[in-house]
């Protein structure tokens, strides 16, 4: 079965899937992460500039080693060193898992089409279902589609069956498409 998509839903899945709005929590950990130890090597640069006698000026490496000497482990070091270690543990984990889908490919595979603009193509397909009053679609993982009609309860699966027909025209030009699940009401609210 193939899909028919308008020139215009078509263009608009021409780009890759928007990026994120907010960061991530882990990417402001490594963000931190990665500016301590610019600053350290900073730090080292300089000690080693002014050891070498290029640049005037005390060296912080011979006030900063008698006060390191006398420090002896506790409980509150382990505990930071433990809590240090966990945090660059969670850290790795999260850098190395794999992104969850933010999206499916069209048929070519040279598109992707975010989940959220899936759902607004099958909704616009099913506002024109005969029978239907109103139609929401939510998208993710598997697509809702709720539809109130006035169809007597009798003929519910005449408008499921349509519904369904419509809605795999939209989902056949996606690889992978998601379940569909249809949940009828009659516009009273009986199901």
């Amino acid at each position: 079965m193939t899909a028919l998509l308008s020139r215009e839903e078509t263009a608009s899945v021409a780009g890759p899937v928007p990026r994120p709005r907010r960061l991530a929590g882990p990417v402001v950990g490594g963000v931190l992460l990665a500016l301590a130890v610019v600053a350290s090597g900073a730090a080292l640069v300089r000690e080693a500039l002014v050891t070498g006698g290029v640049v005037s000026g005390a060296s912080w490496w011979d006030d900063l080693a008698p006060r390191l000497a006398e420090l002896r482990p506790d409980a509150v070091t382990d505990g930071v060193g433990a809590g240090v270690a966990l945090l660059a543990l969670a850290l790795l984990w999260t850098a190395l898992r794999p992104a969850p889908a933010r999206g499916r490919r069209l048929g070519g595979g040279a598109a992707v089409v975010p989940d959220r603009d899936l759902a607004r193509w099958v909704q616009a397909r099913l506002d024109a279902v005969p029978g239907a009053t109103r139609v929401r679609v939510r998208g993710g993982r598997r697509l809702v589609a709720t539809i109130t009609t006035l169809a007597p309860p009798a003929e519910h699966d005449d408008v499921e069956a349509s519904v369904r027909a419509d809605a795999d025209d939209v989902l056949g030009a996606v690889e992978s498409a998601p379940r569909l699940k249809v949940r009828l009401q009659h516009q009273d609210g009986v199901s």
